[in-house]
């Protein structure tokens, strides 16, 4: 080798650099997607590799010859030139990075870093030609340009990262890491001119940094540009970032760097050096030779293959086998893969047979409907007369918005009224074969008079049920009718309390004067405070007598059933467990709304049909005592007519409390 070539620990810097730039250049050749920003990032690799070149040349030259033809070309054509350049097409690359937000501020910066590259040039001929080459005004040069470069760039990207933060929140992220690469890049060249570039400390943290940055830049531009980059391709890069970073680290720990007049050390060293480059040099190849085929051949093969398998089978190739290869995780997932393919397979074929038989029962059991169709036409005139039927029943007796189903109002009215219709027509027919026995005697020579006034009595007493039972028919429509009758009530202002103690006199009174042996105490506590307020008199009372007879209906009851039970002691039980009948009526205010309980102390009503008693037709009552619509009309008066609320709450054998709620605002 002679004393003509020293090789320096800057020589094996800038190998690693110049495979890391050249590295990164061929990969932007092969990406076939064409980006705005691609080329000026395909110049800036391009320039570095020159420049690392240069550097090789540079610091692998004796210091005899720094004066010679082949370090001045070096400086000269290639050192300071490729740095501008590749730093003015870095600048370029950021301003376009992701988004061109200042396409005029690029073009200007374009020219000023055009005329310091001049500058920078032309002292660098001076240098070299006039003023002895001397190394520190190089490095100066260098840092120089580098550190404009660089503070240039920072405010590029912070500016871009801020205005893009709402628009546009992946490259402003982008952009902000490319800052903090820039900044990485002037804390580098900062500690390179205070510390001295050949010092350890210099050095170390110059060269590091330098690393560190670019393979973030790297990072940072693959990921947030979207570039389509292909596993295989991810592998071999990390394989080579990790093998050369040890290699860097190998070479800063056993190499530090020295000055290039320090030959005699230098020298010393050669044989290390070149055994460096070597493993370097093979590393290089092997990474991006060797590996691929491996990875080809492991990896990417087998996922291909099983690629094209999923594929064939979206496509409905249910047939298709994939080649299973090594026994590893892709061989296992391959093999899953054949299993799955299989079962779905085998269950469409089942479910291809299962079509087929379902195919001929249905033929079949068309046949059938077929058949049933004819009898259908022949009811279809009787249901479509049964259906207008029923509609013309719903217009009568549906309220407005009261009912969700005609079904549930017909079943209703059908259980309601059988009961009356069915007693007028058993005594209607009685009738007719009485008056056909009355008609017979008369025709007779002899008449029976007792005979012909028992068929009479028997006639009236026919009558009189006919009479009751069709009332009480009646009583069933009215209630009906009335239900489905639009409320005309008018609103005025009305004293609650008086309506209440009027009510429930008028309820005692009238259950007493349909049982003579009813007997029951009832009392008020009533909030005098209360104003009067706007309601419908009639329809508010109409709510409380229904209310009030049926609390009085349940403590009779109770008093009925603690009577018999009374009877079965022998009358033993004292008098504090005798039953004393109650009903309460209490109002009062709270906040915006009048608040009236009428609460009892009778039979209670199940759990398991509270939800039911707002029902149109449901009764708890005996047939004929009640029609089940008392409290249906009284839920719509206070909730539809009102906007209150009517609610219960009861426990079996205790008792019921019902809440009337009514708005003092409406």
């Amino acid at each position: 080798m002679g004393n003509s070539i020293i090789l320096h620990t800057h020589t094996i810097m800038a190998l690693l650099l110049a495979l890391l730039a050249g590295s990164m250049l061929v990969y932007l050749m092969q990406i076939k997607e064409d980006r705005p920003e691609k080329k000026w990032f395909m110049l800036l690799y391009g320039f570095q590799v020159l420049w690392q070149c240069s550097d090789m040349i540079r610091y692998s030259l004796s210091p005899v010859l720094f004066d010679g033809i082949i370090y001045k070309i070096t400086v000269l054509a290639l050192t300071i030139p490729s740095l501008c350049i590749l730093y003015t097409a870095y600048l370029q690359f950021l301003f376009l990075f992701l988004d061109d937000t200042f396409p005029r501020g690029r073009k200007i910066i374009l020219y000023v870093m055009i005329f310091f590259a001049l500058i920078c040039c032309s002292i660098n001929v001076w240098n070299e030609t006039y003023n002895h080459g001397k190394l520190i005004v190089l490095h100066l040069i260098g840092f120089s340009y580098g550190l404009l470069s660089s503070l240039t760039a920072v405010v590029v990207c912070e500016r871009k990262a801020y205005i893009l933060k709402k628009t546009k929140p992946e490259a402003s992220k982008g952009n902000f890491y490319m800052a903090v690469v820039n900044i990485l890049y002037i804390i580098s060249a900062l500690s390179a001119l205070i510390f001295g570039f050949f010092s350890p400390i210099g050095y170390w943290s110059f060269f590091v940094l330098i690393w560190i940055s670019n393979l973030i830049s790297i990072v940072v531009f693959i990921n947030y540009a979207a570039l389509p980059t292909s596993f295989q391709t991810k592998m071999i890069g990390f394989t080579f970032v990790v093998v050369m970073s040890v290699l860097i680290l190998l070479t800063l720990l056993f190499f530090p760097p020295l000055p290039p007049e320090e030959t005699v050390i230098s020298l010393t060293q050669q044989s290390g050096f070149i055994k460096l480059i070597v493993v370097i040099l093979l590393s290089f190849v092997a990474i991006f030779s060797l590996l691929p085929y491996v990875l080809k051949k492991t990896l990417t093969q087998p996922l291909h293959r099983l690629l094209t398998g999923v594929q064939q089978v979206n496509g409905g190739d249910l047939t298709t086998r994939v080649t299973v290869g090594q026994p590893d995780e892709i061989g296992d997932l391959t093999q899953n893969f054949n299993r799955m393919t299989q079962t779905i397979k085998k269950a469409q074929d089942d479910l291809k047979k299962y079509a087929d038989n379902l195919e001929i029962q249905v033929s079949d059991r068309t046949a059938e409907v077929v058949k049933q169709n004819k009898q259908i036409e022949i009811q279809r005139d009787d249901l479509q007369k049964t259906l207008v039927d029923l509609k013309a029943t719903q217009t009568q007796l549906v309220h407005k918005e009261k009912l969700a189903s005609l079904g549930e109002l017909t079943a209703g009215i059908a259980h309601e009224i059988q009961n009356p219709l069915n007693f007028v027509n058993n005594f209607s027919e009685l009738s007719v074969d009485l008056a056909k026995d009355l008609n017979t005697e008369l025709q007779k020579p002899e008449i029976d008079k007792l005979y012909i006034e028992e068929l009479l009595t028997d006639l009236n007493a026919n009558q009189e049920r006919i009479n009751h039972h069709g009332k009480r028919a009646a009583r069933i429509v009215s209630g009906m009718l009335e239900h489905s009758r639009t409320s005309s009530g008018e609103k005025q202002m009305t004293d609650i309390n008086a309506l209440a103690k009027e009510f429930i006199g008028l309820s005692f009174h009238g259950m007493r004067a349909k049982d003579k042996n009813f007997n029951a105490d009832f009392q008020t506590d009533l909030d005098e405070t209360i104003e009067k307020i706007n309601i419908a008199p009639q329809e508010i009372g109409r709510v409380l007598l229904n209310l009030f007879n049926n609390a009085f209906y349940a403590v009779n009851e109770k008093r009925i059933l603690d009577n018999g039970r009374r009877t079965m002691d022998d009358g033993k039980r004292s008098e504090s467990t005798i039953y004393s009948p109650l009903v309460c009526v209490s109002t009062k205010r709270i906040g915006d709304v009048i608040e009236i309980i009428v609460k009892d102390n009778g039979i209670g009503i199940p759990e398991s049909i509270q939800k039911k008693i707002f029902q149109p037709f449901f009764t708890t009552k005996p047939t004929g005592e009640g029609t089940g619509l008392g409290l249906s009309l009284s839920y719509d008066m206070v909730t539809k007519g009102h906007g209150g609320e009517l609610k219960v709450e009861s426990a079996e054998g205790e008792g019921a409390e019902f809440f009337i709620h009514l708005p003092i605002n409406k």
